[in-house]
């Protein structure tokens, strides 16, 4: 489907339907049968009506039914099949006396194809550490990904990594990384670029941003 087919007017888009229906062979049966009944049983004259108001009655039905077309055609052609991952950040939390930590989550948006080995990689500033309370879906690794021999925090969920995480579904919450509240005091931005990964997509890069806001 071209592009152009999704900015026509509906009337233009109306036109092209009635003649596609003119084209097909069930109004041409209509026609033959029922205006030509009329002609032979009734008045030629009155055939000649019944072709042409069934002409304009599907003239009528294809502009009406133009706009519901094109909405559905244009969210077709937004269809992918690969995920499309959205990392939603939740805010900031204090976790201790001097150290808070980010909740967030990855969700796949609708018309995205399943996620299945999902993962995401941060790269960490020297004075944040990637754990989370124990649970292991985020480890503080040393590897290339965004430099040589770098500090990462890969978060990763072995139930969707299992399952898959489907189209306009959310991962459970991520509580992660431990946020010394000295170097980031209330109202300081927490700034880490990421890597979001799963089977058959191409890697997504982005940056999480959040402003610690508690109550002091």
């Amino acid at each position: 489907m071209a592009l152009s087919e999704l900015s026509e007017s509906i009337w233009v888009r109306g036109w092209a339907d009635t003649k596609h229906g003119i084209g097909t062979w069930q109004f041409w049966v209509l026609e033959v049968f029922g205006g030509g009944s009329l002609a032979i049983f009734a008045d030629p004259l009155v055939g000649l009506a019944f072709v042409a108001g069934t002409v304009v009655a599907l003239w009528i039905g294809a502009t009406a039914a133009a706009p519901i077309k094109q909405r559905n055609e244009a969210r077709r052609a937004l269809r992918t099949d690969q995920p499309r991952l959205v990392l939603v950040c939740r805010g900031i939390e204090r976790q201790a006396a001097d150290v808070n930590q980010i909740r967030f989550v990855i969700k796949n948006e609708d018309g995205g194809a399943t996620a299945k080995n999902l993962r995401v990689t941060f790269k960490l500033p020297p004075d944040i550490r990637g754990a989370d309370r124990g649970r292991g879906w985020i480890e503080e690794r040393i590897q290339d990904t965004f430099e040589p021999n770098g500090r990462v925090a890969v978060a990763t969920n072995m139930y969707n990594e299992i399952e898959g995480l489907a189209a306009g579904a959310y991962t459970e919450e991520f509580f992660g990384f431990f946020i010394p509240v000295e170097s980031y005091p209330n109202g300081a931005k927490v700034s880490l670029e990421y890597r979001m990964d799963a089977e058959g997509m191409e890697p997504i890069y982005g940056r999480l941003e959040e402003t610690v806001k508690l109550d002091v």
